[in-house]
């Protein structure tokens, strides 16, 4: 560990390029679905904790001044950097992973996002990557692509999210399509599997989520 700081990442081409700052908008959007309007100044975190949060031990009621960014100003700062670990965020994750919502319409999306989750059949092997996240969207000509967690993570970031996104249902999409596209999406997300070179001897998919553009016809596109 006290290494870390200096380590080199350039030749680590399967690292994700992100860092606390890209953590802000799903827990922004986590205390928007907890009825919760934190204060935002630059960045920094102030607000009343959500009910479901204070269930867990050493959760405070209120919290003020968190931030999502390295090199703090000085100690007491650095003692306000939330990321994966902090107990708080770590409540959000635990909350967002109990919840079986997997099919979510969103205004700004240009075309649909299938997120797939890839494991292994074989289990008792060495290799530190246990399951990987990876999506599948279409160019503007329709044609599939299969993109990294990191690409997943930045098209979802770059959505603005308003109240209506978390819960607003379906009612104008065709179940047909959807279905019949997440099929396409899937049978192409196995056959580009080697895009991803996944450390894996039998990998397994399984469906996550689905993003579908709030206005499209039946193809899926807009």
């Amino acid at each position: 560990m006290g290494h870390c700081q200096s380590f080199d990442l350039s030749q680590l081409d399967d690292v994700p390029r992100k860092d606390l700052p890209d953590l802000i908008p799903f827990f922004h959007g986590m205390l928007v679905r907890n009825r919760r309007r934190p204060e935002r100044d630059d960045g920094v975190f102030s607000f009343k904790t959500p009910e479901e949060w204070l269930k867990a031990p050493g959760i405070r009621s209120r919290y003020e001044g968190l931030i999502f960014r390295r090199n703090p100003g000085d100690n007491e700062e650095a003692k306000r950097i939330v990321g994966v670990g902090h107990q708080l965020f770590d409540r959000a994750l635990s909350q967002a992973g109990e919840w079986e919502g997997s099919l979510t319409r969103l205004r700004d999306l240009r075309s649909p996002l299938a997120v797939f989750q890839f494991q292994d059949a074989v289990t008792g092997q060495n290799g530190q990557v246990r399951q990987v996240v990876a999506g599948v969207t279409a160019h503007d000509d329709g044609k599939l692509v299969l993109v990294r967690d990191e690409v997943v993570l930045e098209t979802l970031n770059q959505l603005k999210l308003g109240a209506w996104d978390l819960g607003d249902p379906l009612e104008h999409a065709v179940p047909q399509s959807l279905t019949s596209w997440l099929n396409e999406a899937r049978a192409h997300a196995i056959a580009a599997l080697d895009v991803l070179r996944l450390p894996f001897v039998k990998p397994l998919i399984g469906d996550l989520a689905l993003f579908w553009p709030e206005t499209s016809d039946k193809s899926g596109q807009r």
